[in-house]
């Protein structure tokens, strides 16, 4: 058997060294997360009544994050009407999760839009893309772009919870938030992936919000 010199050994030593560190750099800035929430929907008054309808879109749940572990989440949005049968709506506004200790929090923008399902009219697809833009805490100075997807569905008739296929089984004011008259409330789940780092480009580890530097 042939005898590996020992400056080869601390070549591949060395080599594997740099993709295991270069394989943990690359994955630990991901951030992802799953999450179910409940929304509502209240029409804007028209000031042109040529306009498109707007609505503004307010959403709660719990959402899973990785690396921050279990948080709470709160969109403000706002929906827009576009008359397209295929991506009926466009969204904009902001989104900001939270920690479960409520100590530490980071804020994004949301652009996107909504498709329909051909096979289910009250089924609506979600297409976000979501950009850091501050953090509180821990997440101080938090910086990253995500994607979102899901889908939401919607209540069967404005002021109630009974989605499609679940007629009276959620009683009033069910949820989170309670739906007034004539507005539209219903239920999503969605998922997020990208990255999140701070202003320094550090990556952002759980528990502290640098990589290895407490400055």
């Amino acid at each position: 058997m042939r005898k590996m010199s020992l400056s080869k050994i601390l070549g591949l030593a060395l080599g594997c060294t740099v993709l295991v560190f270069g394989a943990t750099s690359a994955s630990a800035g991901e951030f992802s997360a799953n999450a179910g929430t409940t929304f509502i929907l209240v029409p804007v008054p028209k000031t042109n009544p040529t306009g498109p309808q707007l609505f503004t879109h307010t959403v709660d749940g719990v959402v899973e994050v990785s690396p921050l572990g279990d948080c709470t989440v709160h969109f403000d949005l706002i929906v827009t009407a576009t008359g397209d049968a295929k991506r009926p709506y466009t969204v904009a506004g902001s989104q900001t999760i939270t920690t479960a200790d409520g100590k530490s929090s980071v804020t994004s923008l949301v652009k996107g839009y909504l498709s329909s399902n051909p096979a289910n009219g009250g089924f609506l697809g979600i297409h976000y893309q979501l950009t850091f833009t501050s953090g509180t805490g821990q997440l101080a100075g938090a910086r990253g772009e995500t994607l979102l997807s899901g889908f939401a569905a919607l209540a069967m008739n404005p002021g109630y919870e009974d989605l499609p296929g679940t007629a009276n089984v959620y009683p009033p004011d069910a949820d989170l938030i309670a739906p007034a008259s004539g507005n539209l409330t219903g239920k999503a789940c969605w998922i997020m992936k990208g990255n999140l780092r701070n202003t320094k480009g550090n990556l952002v580890f759980p528990g502290g919000d640098r990589d290895g530097d407490d400055d």
